[in-house]
């Protein structure tokens, strides 16, 4: 159905693909067009494409906020923005918290944990950290949907009323979501490593 898309106007040419994320950005078209949105399932289908046509080309960008494409560009800014601390040492550091799993992709989640993710970030292990991006995905597992959170951040966690920082961000897990699974890791320091690790 992707390609069909895209077939239908033939002077728009691909730029350098992504395999990882042009499979991720093939779901988010079919759960669109399941979903009956097929004009923003059109727009993820076509964003990153260019038209040659015109005297400057142009690449269209869909600004839809699940589209893995789109997504690299805060990115990019999160990046060049804090560069000047990676150059002094600094290093990134992801965090993925789970949601839930459900056996279809439930949005009525993704809504949640977007509605919930500025509370996440002003928890007291935060308090330190100099720059912070929060998204929401949904993998499949192989026998089940997984929705997670995703915090790429750049600082140091710290304990907060004799908690460690992991037994604080549980608790809110706890409290909101019926998922606890937590993990954080280092993230290589260059704007590649970043964009590997969205992808």
């Amino acid at each position: 159905m992707v390609q069909l898309l895209i077939n239908k106007c033939r002077s728009w040419i691909p730029p350098k693909s992504n395999p990882v994320v042009d499979v991720i950005q093939n779901q988010l078209v079919n759960a669109h067009l399941g979903l009956g949105r097929e004009t923003a399932a059109h727009n993820l289908a076509y964003c990153g494409y260019q038209d040659p046509s015109k005297r400057f080309s142009r690449t269209f960008r869909c600004d839809n906020r699940y589209c893995r494409r789109c997504r690299h560009r805060p990115i990019r800014r999160f990046f060049n923005k804090l560069k000047p601390i990676i150059d002094a040492g600094g290093e990134f550091r992801l965090m993925t918290l789970g949601v839930a799993e459900s056996n279809q992709q439930d949005w009525r989640l993704v809504k949640k944990a977007c509605n919930l993710r500025s509370r996440l970030l002003n928890l007291a292990p935060f308090k330190k950290v100099l720059g912070a991006l929060c998204s929401i995905e949904i993998s499949w597992k192989g026998q089940a949907f997984f929705t997670h959170m995703h915090v790429l951040y750049i600082g140091e966690l710290v304990n907060s009323r004799g908690k460690a920082p992991a037994q604080a961000i549980n608790a809110w897990q706890e409290k909101n979501f019926p998922h606890t699974h937590y993990d954080d890791r280092p993230v290589g320091g260059t704007q590649q490593d970043l964009f590997s690790t969205i992808s």
